[in-house]
């Protein structure tokens, strides 16, 4: 009696689809501002792992195609062969994907931004390789490059970092951290965040004089680019744009994303953003401090 390949064929096409999306994982890319060694070493071995699994996808295709246009005869030492090479397969793959695991686990070791210091309420956050992590486990955790912080609506998230930057965010707030950059001097600090809708409060607390470190510091929101100057301000966003930057130490340059205009707002300035997205003028406060 003749065995089909049929079955075996579609188990060989499963596991082509595996490799795409099931049990592969995905790598990260290696962070231009990463420093070397560290740098040359994750970009060595992130090449070594896309060759092998484009070796390896190539083989899983070869596999494919043969089983595709054969039968074999049950027992025989083809159909033990096609089973030998599925089995393989099926190893280089758990091989594979361990190994990806690994290396995005120290890319995720080696760009560690910022943790977070203190929470209430429910949130979650998003890791780069896309995994959800409840506020019991990320509780306290360091943020990447990518990560996505969603807070519920009785959450807040605090995120500290050792140069005095406190970010504080409020309930209903997707915030995503987009760009770091650290000199390994250090001269020159460079933090790029954004909220889609929420609430949020940025504070730069130093202790004594300035260090010498070149800071560029920017929110944004839909509508607004805030470049941030040794500051303490809220910003308040629904997920088209409307609501308002608070300035109550420092001072912000807000840039109209649609139309280019800068607006200069100083302390105990606020500006409102109606929901078409029309910036206001600078008014003073409505209240001395912070919602959050």
């Amino acid at each position: 009696m003749k065995l089909k390949t049929l079955l075996v064929a579609a188990a060989a096409v499963v596991l082509g689809a595996s490799l795409a999306f099931a049990k592969v994982p995905r790598l990260l890319e290696v962070p231009d501002w990463l420093a070397d060694p560290a740098r040359s070493d994750l970009t060595q071995e992130r090449a070594g792992l896309v060759a092998r699994i484009t070796a390896l996808r190539e083989r899983a295709a070869t596999y494919n195609a043969t089983l595709a246009n054969r039968d074999f005869q049950q027992g025989s030492p083809e159909a033990a062969q096609a089973a030998s090479e599925k089995s393989a397969l099926d190893q280089a793959q758990d091989d594979y994907a361990r190994d990806a695991a690994a290396f995005n686990a120290k890319v995720l070791s080696s760009t560690a931004i910022a943790p977070i210091t203190d929470f209430a309420g429910e949130f979650y956050i998003v890791t780069p390789d896309g995994r959800k992590i409840g506020s019991r486990d990320a509780a306290f955790a360091s943020l990447n490059l990518g990560t996505l912080v969603v807070t519920g609506p009785d959450g807040h998230v605090v995120i500290g970092r050792p140069d005095g930057t406190r970010l504080t965010l409020g309930p209903n707030t997707h915030f995503v951290v987009d760009k770091y950059v650290w000199n390994p001097d250090p001269t020159r600090v460079e933090l790029a965040v954004r909220i889609t809708k929420g609430l949020v409060r940025w504070a730069t607390e130093l202790a004594g004089p300035p260090p010498p470190i070149e800071r560029h510091f920017r929110l944004t929101t839909p509508v607004a680019i805030a470049g941030v100057r040794g500051t303490d301000f809220e910003a308040l966003s629904d997920n088209i744009g409307a609501g308002y930057f608070k300035l109550f130490s420092g001072r912000i340059d807000l840039t109209d994303i649609k139309t280019g205009a800068v607006i200069e707002l100083h302390a105990g300035q606020m500006v409102e953003i109606a929901p078409d997205g029309t910036f206001g003028q600078p008014t003073p406060l409505d209240a001395p401090r912070p919602s959050i």
